[in-house]
């Protein structure tokens, strides 16, 4: 019921952006709202094909997608799993956005003071104000978890064995690499003495020449 009712005011909030009721249907922005069904639940949908004549048309059917896609993700995730990822998407949607409020609060309360020059109640101004951005950040909230809701993907098993399997191989190419390098490399050439003259031609001897290095 809640997942329900946050995907109800998201939708909403999206028809008010895009589709004025007061217009004639053939000059909504249909494109610019299957865009953002897109980009934020991952849904491609072609209303302009579909038979919507109202905005309440368009409404239950954006529903009935975002539900369809939801009821789809639980089936193959698992009722416990979904639940499980629902409370940790909420957790730390709630976290971040609540941090950022806080953060907007203090910038508020800094530049409140300035409301008096313009005849205004400065404590007034602020709760007025302080009281709309916490709308706004619950609303965000609740978008910002449908969002990750409907873009959520698991891992398969199968998946995570091949990465662990091909991390084990490069760790092991790497490590045969790794001791390649530090073997010993072996000089070609005949074996000069220490006290022999030095083969670079320089008249000295090989331990105070080309030997001392």
């Amino acid at each position: 019921k809640d997942v329900s009712e946050m995907v109800e005011e998201v939708v909403d909030g999206l028809l008010l952006e895009f589709l004025d009721e007061k217009v004639h249907s053939e000059d909504w922005n249909i494109k610019g709202l299957e865009d953002a069904l897109y980009k934020q639940f991952n849904l491609k949908l072609n209303l302009s094909n579909e038979k919507l004549h109202s905005v309440e048309d368009v409404k239950n059917f954006i529903l009935n997608s975002i539900h369809k896609l939801l009821a789809e993700k639980e089936e193959d995730f698992g009722k416990e799993l979904m639940g499980y990822l629902m409370k940790v998407i909420m957790l730390q949607v709630i976290d971040i956005h609540w941090k950022e409020h806080l953060l907007a609060m203090d910038h508020l309360r800094e530049g409140i003071g300035l409301r008096g020059y313009g005849q205004k109640d400065p404590i007034r101004e602020y709760q007025r104000e302080g009281y709309e951005m916490f709308m706004e950040m619950v609303f965000r909230v609740k978008t910002s978890i449908i969002e990750k809701l409907c873009m959520v993907r698991i891992q398969r098993e199968e998946g995570v064995e091949e990465i662990r399997q091909k991390q084990k191989q490069e760790y092991i190419l790497s490590r045969g690499e790794e001791t390649t390098t530090k073997q010993t490399v072996k000089r070609d050439g005949i074996k000069v003495g220490r006290n022999d003259p030095c083969p670079c031609g320089s008249g000295k001897k090989y331990k105070k020449c080309c030997g001392a290095q």
